[in-house]
């Protein structure tokens, strides 16, 4: 759906930007892409801590690695 709304915004700007009818595109452009993205990030990030969400251990950050009791690393 994001990757969809960006192509025909996009298409829109090269056609307004060849035609030269409406050359103030950007400004119109920037603040739904700039939207559109963020909310994709927000989306994959909430995607990315359900599917770990059993498994995720907040006790300490992930790239802390904690030294087993025979001194190798574990994950």
């Amino acid at each position: 759906m994001y990757s969809l709304v960006l192509l025909v915004t996009n298409a829109f700007h090269i056609a307004f930007s060849l035609t030269e009818r409406f050359t103030y595109t950007l400004t119109f452009e920037e603040p739904p892409t700039t939207i559109l993205i963020s909310r994709f990030l927000l989306d994959l990030r909430e995607a990315s801590i359900a599917s770990h969400a059993f498994s995720l251990d907040l006790s300490r950050p992930s790239f802390v690695r904690q030294l087993s009791r025979n001194g190798e690393k574990t994950p």
